[in-house]
């Protein structure tokens, strides 16, 4: 789950080829979320479900909140500063965390959270937030 969230945030692919300083952060970005999160893993190599403390680091941690950030070095920032309306702005959203454009009910739903933002980057984070944390994303990735 973690790497599909670093995955959807950055702006670039981060591979073995990337930079040893982009696969330097990454790295111990991952490090502490799994020190925080915990790795449970069941006898058959899967991913057991998450505990409800798991579960509130994925929603509430400190890589959480980063990701989601908006400024210059993330999806979410870029997307902020260069759609050029908030119906934009939720539809690249969309297209980044779950790979569709965004239903007319969802739309309805979440083109407020951009409208009513005191900034374009802090509705974004907010919609970004709820994306990473719907079940689809989690199914899709």
């Amino acid at each position: 789950m973690i790497g599909a969230m670093a995955a959807t945030t950055s702006l670039q692919t981060i591979e073995r080829d990337s930079h040893v300083l982009t696969r330097t952060i990454r790295f111990f970005r991952e490090t502490d979320f799994l020190r925080e999160y915990g790795q449970v893993v069941d006898s058959q190599g899967g991913s057991l479900p998450a505990t409800i403390p798991q579960a509130l680091v994925q929603m509430n941690g400190k890589l959480a909140r980063e990701m989601v950030e908006a400024n210059v070095v993330t999806a979410t920032g870029r997307i902020a500063g260069m759609a050029h309306d908030d119906v934009a702005r939720l539809e690249v959203a969309f297209l980044v965390a779950l790979t569709r454009r965004p239903a007319s009910e969802e739309r309805e739903l979440l083109l407020p959270l951009l409208t009513l933002a005191e900034t374009k980057g802090r509705g974004l984070e907010d919609v970004m937030w709820t994306l990473f944390n719907c079940p689809e994303f989690s199914w899709n990735h």
